[in-house]
């Protein structure tokens, strides 16, 4: 269908029906990130003829590959600029199934024991105003809409008083009033009721409210109106009803205007880092679209959407040069002018950019953190921007990254660690990490460096322990990579024979399964909750998230069929008598002897509930903790004892490189180019490129002055250094002083009259160097001229 011309003032109906099928999501828009609150929310207000706002469509002049249809359509018609949440959450509520499809966005605890049931908008009688008095309060801690497990159904939790919409889009008043259970009333009355309000006809309403104003905005290329750019300038200046618009999303839409097929990019990437997976796109959830996946910001601790982008931008910002901090990281650089300038119309530039991007990362997520530190489940990682340093070694030396060169797997692994196990990270430590790589000539001076500025072994072995006694909530770092200790210790379910016969795992029977994604691996607390919640005292309160019976010693990982409570463990203790030596000493993480008569003595104190019993607890998990900590720390040793490589592996080039990287490229001794480095930091040198008209050997020239005076120039060789003086400088008779006291004599020879030449090759460097570091000492104060 192709429409002509969108009314302004349509109704609901039009929007998820007629129009629909001419409806496409651009690529450079977010995904459907509303959830049912957000929902619900809408179709209150379209119970009460409340006003909704504004939805942007885009039609342009050829409709092209400029995103995804919401239907089957070639070419859609129009793009939706603004009011994608809202028109795709009413089609799923009020659309053809009338909801009856519709998949929940969140997960309310004990709402249906079966995960896969039918879930339903519903209709919470006691939240429409002139009902309200007819039913028990407590259900008006409910919103007025649901989506909920279907009330018709034999089993459902909510039988009564909310009423599937579906219901009241057909001629079914019996069924309705069969659902109604009033207490403080007959149900004829409150039937009485529904009748006098017209509620089913109100409730049929809701498709045809006109709520929404709809702006259409045609493209026209003979009037400069309306293009790409525009309509991406116009969606980053837009909140979107119920979650505005991100930092990293407007980055996205940016890139999508420079570089159309940034999506494609994108989608190729989250498939490689999340293999599809067929629980992720259930049968008749026509709604779901692939890009949502993609573009799902929950995902990005887990190496999703804002990771890629958040890389990408730390790609750029190291090919042109700039110094790595908070603001040039950002996601703001992608909207500032110098990147669009830069990029715009540079196709294999933008090219060149996501290659690198999408090498970085796989590589991390496979080579590092899958193969390296057992990390098969990405729900498992603590954070990412703690890696920034290693993201950083990886961009400035792609060469490691080559196969070749993975014999420095378990090195590079060794750093990730190291960098994760150090507890909550300041931005600026990580920054400053960072700065150390960019500043490295090589890759083994870079390791080097970093080896001696992060935790090495021994400072584990003093922090780990007090770490490790704060970690006392299920999302705690340490909790979290506890998974990949137990993996690389080879850890399986506890044996099956803890479960009677009706709880038997009757797809394992006899062999327990290994810890991987594959069995989705879940928390389990050793000594019960069910025990300790009676020991602390803390039945009233419910689950806790931070306490000590969350400790990281009381948590090990199992199955989740183990640890279900229906076909598994539950909140039953383990007996140990079952458990072979080897899998024992996986999940204690050590010798069993001591720490499994800790448990047991923990178990079985925890039953009484007294004080005894729980300094007992506290003793198994002080004991498992020690244990835990030094696993961490032998696992360090194992991989690289130091972070060092032989390979003298060099950085990749830059379109604008530093003055490090060109003080790095002048090819002195490294102790020479170190002075000269030290110079430039503080302030006192300034080189810049400069080649001489008389001798095509000169290669840079730099100046340090005391104004009004010239001052001193620096002339760089391939074999020399010539120093020329400014006799009228205040600095000189010391700058004389220091040449005579080093040996260094001026010359007539091959060099211009009355320069200083000091060697930059042979054993002479050595003397250069240190020239240049009593120089810069002697040089404070002065100002730089360009």
């Amino acid at each position: 269908m192709n429409v002509v011309s969108p009314p302004s003032d349509p109704t609901v109906q039009y929007l998820i029906g007629d129009l629909y099928h001419d409806l496409g999501i651009p690529h450079f828009q977010r995904g459907l990130v509303w959830n049912d609150d957000n929902t619900s929310l809408l179709l209150e207000s379209l119970y009460f003829d409340t006003p909704c706002g504004t939805i942007i469509l885009w039609k342009p002049e050829e409709p092209g590959e400029h995103g995804i249809p919401l239907l089957g359509s070639d070419k859609p018609q129009y793009w939706v600029i603004d009011g994608q949440q809202r028109i795709r959450s009413l089609r799923g509520a009020l659309g053809p199934e009338n909801g009856r499809s519709a998949q929940s966005t969140s997960d309310e605890e004990g709402d249906d024991t079966e995960p896969n049931a039918r879930r339903v908008w519903c209709l919470n009688l006691s939240r429409v105003p002139e009902l309200a008095g007819f039913f028990d309060p407590s259900m008006s801690r409910y919103p007025m809409f649901c989506l909920i497990a279907d009330p018709t159904r034999q089993g459902a939790r909510f039988k009564h008083n909310f009423i599937p919409l579906y219901l009241f889009f057909g001629d079914q008043d019996a069924d309705i009033h069969a659902r109604i259970k009033p207490a403080n009333a007959a149900t004829d009355e409150v039937v009485q009721q529904i009748k006098e309000i017209h509620l089913r006809r109100r409730i049929g309403q809701l498709r045809e409210r006109q709520v929404f104003f709809l702006k259409t905005l045609r493209e026209s290329q003979d009037k400069n109106e309306n293009r790409l750019a525009d309509v991406v300038a116009l969606y980053n200046r837009i909140n979107s009803a119920g979650k505005r618009v991100e930092s990293e999303e407007k980055a996205f839409a940016t890139l999508v205007s420079l570089y159309s097929p940034t999506n494609e990019r994108l989608g190729q990437f989250f498939h490689a880092v999340h293999p599809p997976d067929e629980h992720d796109h259930p049968e008749g959830h026509a709604n779901n679209l692939e890009r949502d996946d993609i573009l799902e910001r929950r995902k990005e601790r887990n190496f999703g959407f804002k990771l890629f982008i958040r890389t990408f931008i730390q790609v750029y910002a190291y090919r042109f040069g700039y110094s790595p901090g908070s603001n040039s990281f950002s996601f703001e650089v992608v909207n500032s002018l110098p990147f669009q300038m830069r990029l715009k119309n540079n196709t294999k530039e933008i090219e060149r950019l996501f290659d690198r991007t999408d090498k970085v990362v796989r590589f991390v997520r496979w080579d590092i953190l899958h193969d390296g530190l057992k990390c098969d489940d990405l729900q498992t990682l603590p954070d990412t921007m703690s890696l920034l340093p290693l993201f950083q070694l990886l961009i400035r030396f792609p060469d490691l990254i080559k196969p070749e060169m993975n014999r420095y797997a378990p090195v590079l692994s060794c750093l990730a660690l190291r960098l994760l196990l150090v507890q909550n990270p300041s931005q600026e430590k990580i920054f400053k990490l960072v700065n150390e790589v960019n500043r490295a000539e090589t890759a083994k001076d870079c390791l080097e460096k970093l080896h001696r500025s992060i935790s090495q072994p021994a400072d584990l072995r003093e922090h780990l322990s007090i770490w490790l006694k704060d970690s006392n909530t299920l999302m705690d770092r340490y909790v979290l990579m506890l998974y990949w200790l137990l993996r690389k210790e080879g850890a399986r379910d506890f044996s099956y024979k803890n479960l009677n016969e009706t709880k038997r795992l009757w797809r394992q029977q006899g062999q327990e399964v290994a810890l991987e994604e594959g069995v989705e691996p879940e928390k389990q607390h050793i000594v019960p909750y069910s025990l300790l919640k009676k020991l602390y005292n803390i039945e009233e309160r419910g689950r806790v998230s931070r306490h000590p019976s969350n400790n990281i010693g009381n948590i090990t990982y199992i199955s989740h069929e183990l640890n279900d409570y229906e076909t598994g463990l539950g909140s039953d203790p383990i007996d140990l008598k079952w458990e072979s030596p080897e899998n024992r000493e996986h999940h204690f993480l050590g010798a069993d002897g001591e720490v499994r008569k800790s448990y047991e003595n923990a178990k079985e104190m925890a039953k009484n509930a007294n004080d005894t019993a729980t300094q007992a607890f506290e003793e198994f998990c002080k004991c498992r903790r020690e244990l835990i900590a030094e696993a961490f720390v032998k696992w360090v040793e194992e991989l690289a004892p130091e972070l060092t490589i032989s390979e003298e592996v060099k950085p990749a080039l830059r379109v604008d490189p530093s003055l490090w990287d060109r003080v790095r490229r002048l090819d002195c001794p490294d102790d020479i180019e170190d002075a000269m480095l030290e110079m430039i930091t503080s302030g006192q040198l300034q080189l810049r490129t400069w080649r001489s008209k008389k001798t095509s050997a000169e290669k840079w020239v730099g100046r340090v002055s005391s104004p009004p005076d010239k001052g001193f120039i620096i002339r760089v060789f391939d074999d020399r250094l010539e120093v020329e003086p400014a006799a009228d400088s205040p600095r000189y008779e010391a700058l004389q002083n220091l040449m005579v006291d080093k040996g260094v004599s001026r010359t007539k020879q091959g060099v211009k009259d009355g320069n200083w030449v000091l060697q930059a090759q042979g054993e002479n460097a050595v003397i250069t160097s240190e020239i240049l570091i009593e120089f810069g000492q002697q040089l404070s104060g002065i100002d730089l001229v360009g």
